[in-house]
């Protein structure tokens, strides 16, 4: 799910609502268990609400796990 919304985030920089990580996640998940993901990783303090209708946003934290545990290195082109 914090892969999903990192990426959606750099996509659009915008919060991320439920139903657009629904849409994107290969997996089929509910928006009430993806609700509840949000709510852990929220928790754990790696992804935030801008405000109290919004998305979510991926935290400073939550930006870090992402590059050290998540993104997946790519080989450089000879450009």
């Amino acid at each position: 799910v914090l892969k999903t919304l990192v990426a959606a985030y750099v996509e659009r920089a915008a919060p991320v609502a439920s139903q657009t990580l629904a849409q994107r996640i290969t997996t089929p998940l509910s928006s009430a268990t993806i609700r509840s993901a949000l709510a852990e990783l929220e928790a754990e303090g790696l992804v935030e609400k801008a405000h109290a209708s919004s998305g979510r946003v991926p935290t400073p934290l939550g930006l870090q796990t992402f590059i050290d545990q998540l993104l997946e290195p790519r080989d450089l082109g000879p450009e």
